[in-house]
Parts: structure tokens; C-alpha cells; sequence
């Protein structure tokens, strides 16, 4: 202390005050060693403070560093969140996608349940309603038996009768009234026999004779005269009579017709049934139907022409099995459809038929024989008989101008007249039957009469000025609904077309008769 106040005093500079120097005055140095002292502890303040400063700093430094690593933490975490965050909402997605299909597989499975307890409850009501068939079968079977008893007893009882009754008629027959009568007998079954067979009529004499003559010959005089006595009119092998049948029922669902097993698709076949379509398709299953119920004997395919149907046809016939189709472009009537159905056969035969038909047994076999018993037979028609079991045509009549009519229309459909093979002007393309290179070589069905009407008259005078004949097939026999394909209203529709056409025919009938 002493050396720094000793310092002080040489270097303090001696004050002049007017131009006199004085001396400086002397420093307190007893305050200056107190100010001394306070400096040291200020100083040691100092370093105390910069030690502490130093901590701090060095506390400063470490917090940084800790924050710097709680910053990169919190970076990491916050993507890390983020991340998760993003797959959580992908997560919430596909759990909204999966409780949406859920959502629908729960109301398609209720539906189902629902349509499961509807069809529960049809087969309950099925059910109660066979049962109550049942119960009704039984009652009649009870009853059917009981009339089983009772007939059984009435055939004994008619047994007993007719035992009686031939006992009685072989007395008859032994005794001598009935020997000496005989003579008389004979003559009353000669003449009935020639009543019936126009004897008396003098035109029938000389065939009749010849007759007479030949079967003497042949057989003798006692056979002859049997022959003349027990006449049995020409037996056939036709049906004795057409049982009535009802048109198909259009609200009932429709069955697939399947015909795989008896036709004969891609294979050689000796008739193709060509049938054209236009709507009507209840028409069509039952006439396919009939074809399934009646099968030909001949190898044979099914031709089904579909002139643009609107009514479900389409659908109908993808359905069938067995059967070639045939789905026009574009509408081209009775006469087009006809044309394009046998343009696509493979027959030797064409057999064309109407869908508003009903075929019946040996149908199509009848057809194809007459033509191998007639040799000269260019076309052969079926006898067509109404539902009702009338006759509705033997053949056609074509008269001088142009009208033609159904031979035997409305009359039975057994009837003598009608139960032979025989000759016709025309026959209906209902159900005509042609070779397929006679057909090809007459052009088909002419266009001249489209959409309809008489195109199966002119074919068949075409036929015939070819030097074949037109044949009438009773053993052919085919259920017409007549009406249905064209209706009957002769002034819409298709039949319109009935009255024109007949000036047409009318108009080239000097072609083909000389």
C-alpha cells in the first residue's frame, strides 16, 4: 500500500495557481486504504461473480445442449404422432369401408330372411293345401272303391244274366222255327248289304258285277254270300273320333321343351319340321309340347323360325333344348319365315307347321309313307280337325274365281268320306309336307303372295303342273287352332290380306290349268 502511495506522489502534478506553484495537498490515506480494502473485496466479488458466471455459463451451455436434444426429441415425436395420426385416419377408413359392407351384408342377409320366411310360409300354405288334396284323394278313393265293390257286384250279377240269356239263345237256335227261317233271314242280310252299297242304283250294276264275279271265283259261292250277309264297312287304322282338347292356358308359367333325345340336330335326317313364329308363345310351348308327347319314328330335326317375337319368345326357345333356331333380322312374315326355315334344313323332307297346332299320334310318319306308297305324290297334307273335334279340312277346293274351300269343313271328322287318302286341289301350309328338291326347284313359297294367304295353293298348283299329285293323309291328323297365327278378322291383321290375295291366285290360275 505504502509503495503505491509513494508511486502516486511522484507522479502527481504540482498544481500553479497565478502563476505561483503550490503543492498538491496531501491524500486522505486513511480513506485511500479503506477505498483499498472495499477494491480487494470488490475484486474478490468480481471473481466470485465471474466464477458464478462461469457456472452459469457453463449451466447456459448444458441447458442449450439439453434443449437442443429435447427439441430433436419433440421433432421425432411430433412426426412420429403425425405418422400415427395418418395411419389412424387410414385405419378409420377402412374400418368405415368395412362397417358400410357389413352395414350391406346385414340388409342382404335380412332380406334374404325375409324372402326365406315368405317362402316358409308358401310351403306351409302348399303344404296345408296337399294335405287337403290328400284328404279329398282319399275320400274319392274311399268312394272309388266302394264303386269297385259295388260294379263288382253288378258284374257278377250281369254274369249270372248272361249265362241265362245264352242258355236261353241256344234254345233258340236248336229249335225248328229258327232252322225253317234261315232261308228268310239270309235274304233280309243280302239285301240290306246291296241297300247299303247303292245296288239298285243301274249305274253301280256293272261294277258290281265284276265284284260279284271276282269274288266267286276267288271264294267261292257259300263265302260270297257270308261276305254278303255280314258286310263290314273298310276298316282303317284311324282314330274313331278326335277327343276335344282346350287351348293352352296363357297365364301359366312356361316349361322349357326339350328334344334333344329324339331329334337328330347336325346329323342326316329325313324331315325337317320347319315352324314359323311370330309371338303367340304359349301356342308354340304347346305345339313343341305335342311334338315331345308324340315322337316320330324317322329321324327327324325341329326348325323354329322366329320372326321378331316380342312377347317372350326369344327367351323362350334359348331356353329349349334340341330344337334349331332361327331369329330373323328383321320382320319378314308367314311367306319369308317359311323360305328362311328351309333354307337352314337338312331333311329330305320339308314339313311346314303352323305353331298354332297341335300334332297327334303317327303324325309325321303317315306323312313320309304316303309318299313312298304314292310314288307320283309331290305334296301331302294332314286331315286339320278344331279343338271341339270337328273337321275343319280334307283337302282344298280351288274354284274358277280364285275362292277356295275346306273340303268336309265342320263335319265329323271320322266321317266315311274323309278317312281315305285322296286327291286335293290345294292343301293347308298348316301342315304340308314337300321334298326339299322339289320345293328348291319350284322357288319355295312365291313372295307374289306376301306376308300371307294362298302361298300354299300356288305351291301346290305348281305341283301339279309338274304332273305330280297333291295328296289328302288322313292318318295324319293335326289339331288347328285356327285363328290364332293370323286371326279371323278379315280386315286387320294379317288376314286382311286373305281377300287380295285371292284376286292374285285368281289371276295365274290359267297358268297351271289348261
Amino acid at each position: 500500500m505504502a509503495e503505491s502511495i509513494a508511486a502516486y506522489d511522484s507522479i502527481s502534478p504540482v498544481q500553479c495557481v497565478h502563476a505561483h506553484w503550490v503543492a498538491k495537498p496531501l491524500p486522505n490515506w486513511e480513506s485511500i486504504y479503506q477505498k483499498g480494502h472495499e477494491i480487494e473485496a470488490l475484486q474478490r466479488g468480481l471473481s466470485v461473480k465471474r466464477a458464478e458466471n462461469e457456472q452459469l455459463k457453463d449451466q447456459a451451455k448444458a441447458q442449450a445442449l439439453w434443449l437442443d436434444r429435447l427439441d430433436r426429441t419433440v421433432k421425432t415425436r411430433s412426426q412420429w404422432a403425425l405418422r400415427t395420426q395418418k395411419e389412424l385416419e387410414e385405419l378409420r377408413q377402412r374400418l368405415d369401408q368395412k362397417e358400410d359392407f357389413l352395414t350391406e351384408d346385414q340388409d342382404a342377409l335380412d332380406g334374404h330372411v325375409r324372402l326365406l320366411k315368405q317362402h316358409t310360409r308358401q310351403l306351409k300354405e302348399q303344404y296345408l293345401e296337399l294335405e287337403h288334396q290328400k284328404h279329398v284323394v282319399d275320400t274319392k278313393l274311399q268312394q272309388a272303391q266302394t264303386q269297385v265293390e259295388s260294379q263288382s257286384t253288378h258284374i257278377a250279377s250281369l254274369q249270372q244274366h248272361n249265362e241265362m240269356l245264352q242258355g236261353q239263345l241256344a234254345e233258340i237256335f236248336a229249335s225248328k222255327s229258327w232252322r225253317l227261317t234261315r232261308p228268310l233271314r239270309a235274304t233280309v242280310r243280302v239285301l240290306t248289304t246291296l241297300k247299303q252299297r247303292r245296288a239298285w242304283n243301274p249305274v253301280n250294276w256293272p261294277r258290281q258285277t265284276k265284284r260279284f264275279v271276282h269274288a266267286i271265283r276267288v271264294h267261292g259261292w257259300r263265302a260270297t254270300l257270308d261276305a254278303l250277309q255280314y258286310h263290314r264297312p273298310t276298316q282303317t287304322d284311324l282314330d274313331p273320333a278326335i277327343e276335344p282338347v282346350t287351348p293352352p292356358d296363357e297365364t301359366q308359367a312356361l316349361s322349357p321343351v326339350t328334344l334333344a333325345e329324339m331329334t337328330s340336330p347336325g346329323e342326316r335326317v329325313t324331315a325337317s319340321v320347319i315352324i314359323p313364329v311370330y309371338n303367340n308363345v304359349h301356342y308354340t310351348a304347346h305345339c313343341l309340347a305335342s311334338i315331345h308327347r308324340h315322337p316320330p319314328k324317322t329321324a327327324f330335326e325341329v326348325v323354329v323360325v322366329n320372326d321378331c317375337s316380342d312377347d317372350g319368345t326369344t327367351e323362350f326357345l334359348n331356353q329349349c333344348d334340341g330344337i334349331r333356331v332361327v331369329h330373323n333380322e328383321s320382320n319378314l312374315g308367314f311367306i319369308g319365315s317359311c323360305n328362311a326355315g328351309a333354307a337352314k334344313a337338312t331333311g329330305s323332307t320339308l314339313v311346314f307347321l303352323n305353331n298354332d297346332t297341335e300334332v297327334t299320334n303317327n303324325w309325321l310318319d303317315a306323312l313320309l309313307e304316303t309318299f313312298e306308297q304314292w310314288p307320283q305324290a309331290g305334296i301331302v297334307g294332314a286331315r286339320l280337325v278344331y279343338p271341339d273335334g270337328r273337321l275343319q279340312e280334307a283337302g282344298g277346293i280351288v274354284f274358277n274365281d280364285g275362292s277356295g274351300w275346306n273340303y268336309g269343313r265342320l263335319g265329323p271328322s271320322e266321317a266315311g268320306r274323309v278317312c281315305f287318302v285322296s286327291e286335293a286341289d290345294y292343301v293347308s301350309g298348316a301342315c304340308l309336307a314337300i321334298s326339299r328338291e322339289l320345293f328348291q326347284k319350284l322357288g319355295g313359297f312365291d313372295d307374289h303372295y306376301a306376308p300371307a294367304y294362298y302361298e300354299d295353293t300356288d305351291l301346290c298348283f305348281k305341283v301339279r303342273a309338274q304332273g305330280l299329285s297333291v295328296l289328302y293323309q288322313p292318318r295324319s291328323t293335326i289339331i288347328h287352332f285356327e285363328g290364332i297365327s293370323s286371326g279371323t278378322d278379315e280386315s286387320s291383321g294379317i288376314k286382311r290380306y286373305q281377300a287380295s290375295q285371292s284376286g292374285k291366285i285368281q289371276s295365274t290360275l290359267g297358268r297351271y290349268v289348261g
